[in-house]
């Protein structure tokens, strides 16, 4: 409540706002795995590969599939945003 209070907001306000920026985030996953397929970008499995295992070092409680999904997701957005930019 206090949290809502300094905000000035109420709980319906920030489901709202919280509701319009998972729908902004699901479109723009959607619009990058779409170029991602079209355009047959991958990530890199070394880059993928690295952090894994970076992660599993630092953080022994890791779930390895889990952050092997995330990097993937990560360094998959990243090849496609350079590929955007070379479009320029």
């Amino acid at each position: 409540r206090e949290y809502l209070k300094h905000l000035k907001k109420t709980a319906d306000d920030l489901k709202k706002e919280w509701r319009t920026d998972a729908a902004k985030r699901v479109k723009l996953d959607l619009i990058l795995s779409h170029v991602a397929d079209k355009e047959k970008i991958s990530p890199d499995k070394n880059k993928v590969d690295a952090e894994v295992k970076h992660a599993m070092e630092h953080h022994k409680d890791i779930d390895a599939d889990r952050a092997r999904a995330y990097f993937e997701r990560i360094f998959l957005n990243q090849a496609v945003f350079e590929f955007l930019e070379k479009q320029k």
